[in-house]
């Protein structure tokens, strides 16, 4: 068996930081432009990775990849659901707490999908994966009205005032920004998909 990628590896690590086996934890776009990520730790050696949608009111996981950390401490595919197709891959087979058989060609493109689904999460989900390297394990969506990156900041105490004044002038600048707002760098005209154009 092939492990995932190292850098889909280090994403998952990041994002099951601190978990003990039953916890969980959910990732959260403050904007909610992108769906939370939802990641559990099942047992010292398994984690579930999933994104949750809603139909006719109830959750869906689409997908929910259960990965089997290996003896190398590598990260393998186990299985796949995708709840809005109907669909269930099972990749490896266990007797006890060893695996016994395995779908290398299913658990390859299993692999494939997981290290583009990462890195994606990195992008849409880069400032919580941020504060939990840092230590900050709180993921959640702030109340309404406040300040998004405020707790995502760290105030250097021996900076300059000017330093900590720029700081602050970014973080206000960007807890005002909302997506459909169209930047000074853009034209006003959008594009086919309904986003700014680019000068140049």
């Amino acid at each position: 068996m092939r492990p995932i990628s190292l850098s889909a590896s280090h994403t998952i690590n990041t994002a099951l930081a601190n978990l003990h086996p039953g916890e969980s934890r959910r990732l959260v776009d403050p904007h909610g432009s992108y769906m939370d990520l939802c990641v559990e730790r099942l047992t010292e050696r398994t984690a579930a990775v999933a994104h949750y949608g809603e139909q006719n009111g109830d959750l869906m996981a689409d997908p929910d990849v259960e990965l089997w950390q290996g003896p190398d401490d590598r990260w393998y595919a186990v299985n796949m659901t995708q709840a809005y197709l109907g669909i269930y891959h099972q990749f490896v087979e266990f007797e006890g707490q060893r695996p016994v058989r395995a779908n290398i060609r299913a658990q390859n493109d299993a692999h494939a999908f997981i290290s583009t689904w990462m890195r994606n999460v990195e992008v849409q989900q880069g400032a919580a994966l941020a504060r939990l390297r840092r230590g900050d394990y709180w993921t959640g969506r702030p109340e309404a009205g406040a300040a998004v990156v405020e707790a995502d900041v760290d105030v250097d105490v021996n900076a300059g005032e000017a330093e900590a004044e720029a700081e602050a002038e970014a973080i206000a600048a960007f807890n005002a920004w909302t997506p459909n707002e169209v930047p000074s760098e853009c034209e006003s005209e959008r594009g086919p998909s309904g986003l700014p154009r680019l000068k140049g």
